[in-house]
């Protein structure tokens, strides 16, 4: 059975939110972070609870002069499993622009992102390789070769950090 019209549009608005929600956030690593922490290991469920509320005070049930009618119904469908979808379709997204980019952008990216944590590069490094937390931002439905790239790289970019080496 094909998706109703509504369903799509539904669909398209949610994850055009996220997108621009998102947006926001300076480099793909931070999006990685951000939609990593946002996954439950458990049940492979997003959960933004911020979102949740904007998207409710945006486009809920409120009646508003700057949201038309068709626009509202749609919203008002974009429920928690539409921006569960959206979210997730973003964090694969966003991991497999991570996957493109190459050593020396990786490395930049993480000593940016280090920057903006107040922590010195090679201090985050040694965190991440200790606590193996970059192991939460392979997004669900990653396949197995994504992830073993992934792991083999950003381990490879934080042995680099932790050393005080840039390649």
């Amino acid at each position: 059975m094909a998706p109703r019209s509504d369903e799509t549009d539904s669909n398209k608005a949610c994850a055009e939110f996220v997108r621009a929600a998102l947006s926001i956030m300076p480099s793909i690593l931070e999006r990685l972070v951000y939609l990593g922490s946002l996954r439950d290991r458990n049940t492979d469920e997003y959960r933004d609870q911020v979102l949740e509320a904007l998207l409710a005070l945006k486009f809920g049930k409120a009646e508003t002069d700057s949201v038309r009618r068709d626009q509202r119904t749609i919203w008002s469908r974009c429920g928690k499993s539409e921006l569960d979808r959206a979210l997730c379709h973003e964090h694969m997204a966003v991991f497999e622009d991570w996957l493109c980019l190459n050593m020396h952008q990786q490395v930049a990216q993480l000593e940016s992102y280090a920057s903006r944590q107040g922590i010195p590069p090679h201090a985050l490094s040694g965190k991440w390789i200790h606590e193996k937390s970059y192991e939460r931002l392979t997004p669900f439905g990653a396949m197995p070769v994504q992830c073993r790239l992934f792991l083999t790289d950003l381990e490879t970019v934080l042995a680099i950090l932790s050393l005080g080496q840039t390649p």
